[in-house]
């Protein structure tokens, strides 16, 4: 939207670290997750806010914006539960462009329930009610988790723990794979079956067993975790079939100002090693370097365009705080 009505970076600087606030107050006011209520549905309402504010809508037109962000967009927490499809991919990119679409329709005078939240048959009505608490600190976008990984964010601290397993251990002589870690990260990544049986790239990459017993194969994480061959090695099933992972209190009373795991092998020869970590790389207090970050875009990127095309679009991204026009950003990163 930014780069379509050719706003300036401080406004679109401003947009986002408006939907962050507002993504984050969401999330620790309302509790939806335990309501059945997917994390995309604050998506959607954070990208209306942001889409709104650079539109630069009426006071009235922007409450017409969240209020259309609101009625038509409750997402099902279903997407991210049991054997997973490939709609988890999707549910942000789609939640998101909701939320464009809804700053778009208030923008062209289309009006909205007046009270999306406490009105009869509203928000509340689904949950409970709850008030937006904002904090007043700094921005929440500097507060946001970066992943060295492309899994789910609650393995990242596993899987750099069975990197540094892989050089000490033989595969072929581990007896049992404990992993303990807190109540989150057990629910999200080891509580169904399917975790243990992965079929497709969607579970696997919301499996922590599949996932440690990959990385402690391989010694590195990687796509080559996610193919259909992969989901076919008698190597790495066997192994995923020797892994526990149990909630540990103590770890859990840790969380969210930590994400704790930690990982105990049993080998056939009756002895034991053990490693823990409590933050992974990219955790606000644990802040990914910019030299591992170009490293991941690079790596990424080079999936889709060449090498010289990746780095041409990652030097230009990287003199963003020079420009004064989102288009220009935007326009830099085309790729012909």
């Amino acid at each position: 939207m930014a780069q379509d009505i050719d706003a300036d970076m401080n406004t679109l600087f401003k947009a986002a670290s408006l939907a962050y606030d507002v993504y984050h107050a969401l999330f620790k006011s309302s509790n939806l997750r335990d309501k059945g209520i997917d994390n995309a549905f604050y998506v959607t309402v954070s990208t209306a806010v942001g889409a709104s504010f650079l539109l630069g809508l009426s006071r009235e037109s922007f409450a017409h914006a969240v209020s259309l962000s609101v009625v038509p967009n409750i997402s099902l927490g279903v997407a991210r539960t049991g054997r997973l499809s490939m709609w988890k991919a999707g549910a942000s990119a789609n939640a998101a462009r909701n939320g464009v679409f809804a700053a778009i329709m208030a923008k062209e005078g289309l009006t909205a329930p007046e009270l999306p939240f406490s009105g009869e048959r509203g928000l509340f009505q689904l949950s409970s009610m709850f008030d937006l608490n904002f904090e007043k600190d700094q921005p929440k976008i500097f507060q946001a988790h970066m992943k060295s990984y492309l899994c789910d964010y609650h393995s990242q601290t596993a899987i750099s723990i069975a990197i540094k397993l892989h050089s000490k251990v033989d595969p072929a002589q581990i007896e049992k794979i404990c992993i303990s870690t807190y109540w989150f990260a057990w629910n999200e990544v080891a509580s169904d079956p399917s975790k243990w049986q992965p079929s497709n790239r969607e579970t696997a990459d919301h499996s922590l067993p599949w996932i440690v017993s990959g990385v402690l194969l391989d010694g590195d994480f990687g796509e080559a975790l996610f193919t259909s061959e992969r989901f076919n090695d008698p190597l790495i099933k066997d192994l995923c079939s020797r892994v526990e992972v149990k909630e540990d209190t103590e770890l859990t009373s840790l969380f969210p100002n930590r994400m704790p795991c930690r990982i105990k092998i049993f080998l056939k020869n009756k002895q034991t090693i053990e490693e823990y970590l409590d933050l992974p790389n990219g955790h606000p207090d644990f802040p990914i370097s910019d030299g591992d970050l170009n490293q991941k875009f690079l790596k990424l990127a080079t999936q889709t365009v060449s090498s010289s095309q990746a780095i041409n679009i990652l030097n230009h991204l990287q003199h963003m705080d020079l420009m004064q026009s989102s288009r220009k950003l935007f326009d830099g990163c085309l790729v012909t």
